[in-house]
């Protein structure tokens, strides 16, 4: 087998696909260290009894999994692409679908955070 350098379907599909998961990884991470301190620092105030470690994984929770559940709701299969050879042939509704992917990544990634924000704000007690 002679290798050409150029790039199969298949190995363009993987190479979208895992960029995509990448970089949605890659904002939830840059989110959580942004946004570690400020959260640390509200949560004790709304109740000293919080452990700073209890608190940094419910902040990685809450933003990791709404992220990669984002990221990994896109499917790649529609009405005019139900069979893989027709999806790896496609290359410009792969970059498409994948741009899709990142995209649900990130909203889940802001919808963790303002879940979590509301749910703290709803519970910081009147007079404090």
């Amino acid at each position: 087998m002679r290798h050409t350098g150029a790039v199969t379907s298949d190995q363009y599909v993987i190479a979208c696909y895992f960029t995509a998961v990448a970089l949605v990884l890659a904002f939830a991470w840059g989110a959580y260290l942004y946004l570690r301190h400020p959260f640390l620092a509200f949560a004790r105030m709304l109740s000293p009894r919080w452990t700073s470690s209890w608190s940094r994984r419910l902040l990685l929770a809450m933003i990791f999994f709404p992220a990669f559940a984002g990221a990994f709701a896109v499917s790649f299969y529609d009405c005019n692409h139900s069979r893989y050879t027709q999806i790896a042939q496609d290359r410009p509704y792969v970059l498409r679908t994948s741009r899709a992917e990142v995209s649900d990544g990130l909203y889940g990634i802001v919808a963790g955070t303002l879940f979590l924000g509301l749910a703290l704000a709803v519970a910081r007690k009147p007079g404090r």
